[in-house]
């Protein structure tokens, strides 16, 4: 286990604000997860990839940064395949090394920044598809009493953006590694207009490398680098509203984005609401709304926590304020 205390958090999150942590422990293994138990205080904040975590303050406690890696075939039909990923490793380069051995089911996920250990706290998804699809279990350590658990999927209590572990097993449950089972013959999900438009042009059966190529393509195009404009990408999620509501909307805006969910209600565009607002390309104390997504803030000029959430804040209630729709953050806050 490596301690170190008084430690910059800006070189492991994407948006970059320098805010310190009193105790910071790289964690490589379950026996080092022992030892923080043992050694260093509580409470606990976990850090994977650091792309949907952003502090207001100074963190005290003990920051647990989950580097465990590794990638196992535990079986192999000919068809489906069971793979145990580390919670450490990087989730776009385990989706890239799935899409090499044409093993299907998590192209649509690519460039998704962040660990394989957030994707199931998170349910991250994109292009018509959630990590939940392919997902069987993950092994987890109860911080509190030091317990080993294998969680399935009805535990994890999957919604959209959303997982019991982000909840009240939020600082508590630590992943340290996640199993999905692919398929090589999964069918390729391009129900997403961007995505079928950039397979169009296949002069042969669209594959799985082509989904994922497009997909990098375009959340390359929409998106700004973090290592190059610090931000923790979509800030907020797309909210889910009831369908009188969103008849009511659209009877008062035509031109807004709408989707039908499979539980009768209605999801909108959250860029969309922000842009009608005036909010993207707008900056304030180092911080802003990127000037070609309004979903994303970015810290351009070293702004802080602080100056990040209150942005944040101001952008809800002006959404409130001109639709009555509440946009729910979907990066984390550590107070």
């Amino acid at each position: 286990m490596l301690l170190r205390r008084n430690v910059s958090l800006a070189p492991y999150l994407t948006m970059r604000v320098d805010h310190v942590a009193s105790e910071f422990v790289t964690i490589r293994s379950i026996a080092d997860l022992d030892a923080a138990r043992r050694h260093c205080d509580a409470p606990y904040r976990i850090l994977g990839g650091g792309s949907n975590i952003v502090p207001v303050a100074n963190v005290s406690g003990t920051v647990l940064h989950i580097c465990i890696e590794g990638i196992e075939i535990l079986a192999d039909d000919g068809n489906a395949v069971t793979v145990r990923v580390g919670a450490g490793e990087q989730w776009h380069e385990f989706v890239e090394w799935s899409v090499d051995r044409d093993f299907g089911g998590l192209e649509n996920l690519a460039l998704i920044p962040g660990t394989v250990g957030a994707a199931p706290m998170q349910n991250i998804g994109a292009y018509g598809v959630e990590q939940s699809r392919c997902f069987l279990q993950l092994e987890c350590v109860n911080m509190s009493t030091g317990e080993r658990l294998v969680v399935d999927a009805p535990t994890c209590r999957f919604g959209y953006r959303d997982s019991v572990f982000k909840q009240e097993w939020r600082d508590v449950m630590v992943i340290t590694s996640v199993t999905y089972m692919l398929h090589r013959q999964a069918p390729l999900v391009t129900d997403y207009a961007d995505v079928r438009r950039a397979i169009e042009g296949c002069m042969h059966t669209p594959t799985r490398r082509d989904v994922f190529d497009a997909v990098v393509a375009i959340r390359t195009a929409k998106l700004p680098n973090p290592a190059e404009l610090p931000n923790s990408g979509s800030f907020f999620k797309n909210p889910i509203v009831h369908t009188t509501q969103a008849a009511k909307l659209l009877s008062q805006h035509p031109t807004m984005p709408q989707w039908p969910v499979s539980d009768g209600r209605v999801k909108l565009a959250a860029a969309w609401l922000i842009d009608q607002c005036g909010w993207k390309g707008f900056r304030n104390n180092g911080v802003g709304v990127h000037t070609n997504q309004a979903l994303v803030i970015v810290n351009a000029e070293g702004g802080t926590g602080s100056t990040v959430w209150q942005m944040a804040a101001d952008i809800q209630r002006s959404v409130a304020d001109a639709f009555g729709v509440e946009l729910e953050a979907e990066v984390n806050r550590w107070d």
